[in-house]
């Protein structure tokens, strides 16, 4: 099986859609879903899932780094190096400043 990582934006257009269907069929929606749904509504950066997507994709592209960071990345949008290089860290990666510039200036157009 292959794991897919996903933004938190998009988390939460999944359980919006799954919580539409099943609030069709069934009168009340699962507590423990409902509580997701929370959560992933709070902290969501994007607008959509797919923006959530499209932001990593691109973030993939820039610096050549695997998806579980890229959407890590684009889950915590770092506004500075500072924060962009301890997102980094705690996956042992170092990049180079030309590419850490690249990815703030594409996470935060001017």
């Amino acid at each position: 099986m292959k794991i897919k990582f996903i933004t938190t934006s998009e988390a939460r257009d999944i359980l919006h859609e799954q919580m539409t269907k099943k609030g069709k069929e069934m009168e009340h929606i699962d507590q423990i879903e409902n509580k997701e749904y929370e959560y992933s509504s709070a902290f969501s950066r994007h607008s959509t899932g797919a923006k959530g997507k499209q932001i990593t994709e691109s973030v993939m592209k820039i610096s050549n780094i695997e998806e579980e960071i890229a959407v890590k990345i684009s889950d915590m949008m770092p506004s500075n190096l500072e924060q962009l290089r301890s997102i980094l860290i705690s996956y042992k990666i170092n990049l180079p400043e030309d590419i850490l510039n690249k990815l703030l200036d594409y996470l935060n157009p001017k």
